[in-house]
């Protein structure tokens, strides 16, 4: 398999983590939105300024939720395979 081909695959493995993080993110905020009133509910446009305050209440209302390490887990995979995909990248076309 060429270099390339493995570094691409690294790469959209990376994004896909990503993503999956985000739909983690988004179930997190349903169920914060889910204890909350009506008027007084996070909307979902813009959330990420409100990403520490959404974790927080989400611990509050959930302790013993797995959900919160999950996401950080699936952020930490995507974002270090994008960057290695970047790096290998680079290196691989500097020689």
């Amino acid at each position: 398999m060429p270099v390339i081909v493995l570094i691409g695959f690294i790469f959209l493995t990376g994004i896909g983590l990503v993503i999956a993080a985000s739909m983690q993110f988004y179930m997190i905020l349903g169920e914060v939105n889910s204890r909350i009133e009506q008027r007084n509910q996070i909307s979902p446009f813009f959330v990420n300024f409100r990403l520490p305050q959404v974790l927080e209440r989400h611990s509050e209302f959930f302790p013993i939720s797995r959900a919160r390490k999950r996401l950080a887990i699936l952020l930490f995979l995507g974002i270090t395979l994008f960057f290695v995909s970047f790096l290998a990248g680079v290196i691989w076309e500097s020689r």
